[in-house]
């Protein structure tokens, strides 16, 4: 038996919003392939590697729901898709990533095709 393998706590939902993420070195973008409020699958621009701390920014398709910013450690890698765990960011920290993200990141949808 796998002792490393653990089973996730909450069912993640297929969706597909993009995503930009960050290491302090690089700053991409992505798009997620299921989620929830714990972690997700994303399809990056970007390689990373298991271990590698991230700051990521989720883009919600309606202006009603809010964007979603969020520590990561990535979980797994595979090429250019990589499983995440989210922890959370300090309001402060939060409201400056969003302001950084309505300036760099206009149109995000139609960078990802």
């Amino acid at each position: 038996m796998n002792t490393a393998y653990r089973e996730r706590g909450a069912r993640r939902i297929p969706v597909q919003y993009p995503i930009y993420y960050s290491n302090g070195t690089f700053q991409t973008i992505g798009v997620t392939e299921d989620f929830n409020t714990s972690g997700g699958r994303i399809r990056g621009k970007e390689q990373v590697s298991v271990g590698m701390e991230l700051v990521v920014i989720v883009i919600q398709p309606t202006p009603e729901s809010p964007m979603l910013v969020r520590r990561a450690t990535v979980c797994w890698s595979k090429g250019h898709h990589f499983g995440i765990a989210l922890s959370g960011v300090p309001p402060q920290s939060e409201s400056e990533l969003k302001a950084m993200a309505k300036v760099m990141l206009p149109g995000l949808w139609s960078c990802l095709n």
